[in-house]
């Protein structure tokens, strides 16, 4: 007989770091929001996607609006706003989800979508449709 072996999830896998972060446009403040275990190769996918026009990240809203001002992914500051130690990334994103939260109201925040949604949050939402 074989034995099962228990995979732990991805989401639920403890890291030793995770940041959140903002990526901002100076000239315009518009800026984006995001989340990592590993900091510097997202960024470095951040720049990827920006210019790689067949990956699906291409047409995020962010990167649009930065392509439409004449702008680049390099005219961007990257800023940490968080670093946490020994976090799962639902943690993780739990976190940056409170940082989205903060500006959803904001014009010139970019982050069309939540990352992460409360039980009670999507109980609520259900009740309106």
């Amino acid at each position: 007989m074989i034995e099962q072996i228990n995979k732990i999830s991805r989401k639920d896998k403890i890291y030793p770091n995770g940041h959140v972060y903002k990526i901002s446009e100076l000239e315009t403040g518009i800026f984006y929001i995001g989340s990592s275990i590993n900091l510097k190769t997202r960024m470095w996918k951040h720049k990827h996607d920006f210019y790689n026009i067949d990956r699906d990240a291409y047409y995020l809203p962010f990167y649009v609006e930065l392509r439409r001002l004449n702008k680049s992914i390099k005219d961007c500051t990257k800023l940490a706003l968080e670093e946490y130690e020994n976090i799962t990334l639902k943690q993780l994103r739990e976190y940056e989800n409170q940082y989205i939260k903060q500006f959803e109201n904001d014009n010139l925040n970019y982050n069309k979508n939540r990352t992460h949604i409360t039980k009670k949050e999507k109980e609520e939402y259900c009740k309106q449709y």
